[in-house]
């Protein structure tokens, strides 16, 4: 088993608990296929998505708690609702700022649409970059790993409410 796919699958352990003690249930049903729904919604999930999906769809809030997001007011995005959209973004990462056309895909989100976690291909080859997009045409990178990722979500990391400065060149 590649590194990568070990780091991925122990970050998704670490996920359930913390998700479990929020209350936040995380157990798909056996016969779930995170691929195929969201190709009828027309969306292409990287791998490691796929395995996030597999474990979970979202957050299944409990009915016992009046909640529509986890403590800190992020809510995961269900396969049903994610959307792919083309879009024009200008994408700040460490190697500069460029406006692009791209395919654009929200799946994490923060306090009810402030703003969202979303990810698109990555423009110099294989894989994708995920990034925050504090309005519809914005998207600085934070990382290009789903593990990374999810790994700052459950530190409360503050990477993950900068969305204005750009990177420091």
């Amino acid at each position: 088993m590649p590194n990568s796919i070990k780091i991925l699958s122990a970050t998704l352990e670490v996920l359930a608990d913390f998700w479990r003690d929020q209350a936040i249930l995380a157990v798909p049903d056996k016969s779930w296929n995170p691929q195929a729904v969201a190709q009828a919604n027309g969306v292409t999930l990287p791998d490691d998505f796929v395995a996030l999906y597999t474990c979970s769809n979202g957050m299944n809030l409990s009915l016992e708690r009046s909640q529509s997001t986890d403590k800190a007011g992020f809510y995961s995005i269900s396969v049903e609702e994610l959307r792919t959209e083309q879009r024009e973004l200008v994408v700040d990462s460490m190697s500069g700022t460029e406006t692009i056309i791209t395919s654009v895909t929200p799946f994490f989100d923060y306090m009810h649409w402030s703003w969202q976690y979303a990810f698109i291909p990555n423009p110099t080859g294989d894989g994708y970059q995920i990034g925050i997009m504090s309005t519809d045409t914005s998207f600085k990178v934070i990382t290009s790993s789903l593990a990374t990722f999810l790994s700052l979500y459950m530190e409360n990391a503050q990477v993950l409410y900068d969305y204005s400065r750009p990177w420091p060149r």
